[in-house]
């Protein structure tokens, strides 16, 4: 039996440092993370995340990934 995606998330999340990293004059005060969530018809759930260093990087799956892969088996 082929499982079908139904569902396809993509948000990020910040996570605020205990102190803020310094590299040089650059003060980093936090981490953004990007969280994306995969489900099918059978239960199944995938779930990954990844340094988005303030890149779209939910929304580009939202737009580039979910239309193709959402009802594909």
């Amino acid at each position: 039996m082929t499982d079908i995606i139904t569902r396809i998330e993509a948000f990020e999340i910040t996570l605020p440092l205990p102190q803020p990293l310094r590299l040089g004059e650059i003060r980093i005060p936090n981490r953004e993370y990007t969280m994306v969530r995969v489900c099918d018809d059978s239960g199944h759930v995938g779930t990954a995340y990844g340094l988005a260093r303030n890149a779209p990087v939910a929304l580009t799956v939202l737009k580039t990934v979910k239309p193709h892969w959402e009802g594909q088996a």
